[in-house]
């Protein structure tokens, strides 16, 4: 259930101008820290230094 909600995540942040705090809780987190560190975990880069490279 991670994994899927970790690829929504990064295909949201990618392609949509929502901020972090919003797409996290879209993925079912409603605490967008403790998003932050699943992401980073699992894609080695934080979300918000990922959204910043559009």
């Amino acid at each position: 259930m991670i994994q899927y909600r970790m690829k929504v995540a990064y295909e949201l942040l990618m392609t949509t101008p929502f901020a972090v705090r919003d797409i996290a809780r879209s993925v079912g987190y409603p605490d967008a820290y403790y998003f932050s560190r699943l992401f980073k975990k699992h894609y080695g880069r934080s979300p918000t230094s990922l959204k910043g490279n559009e």
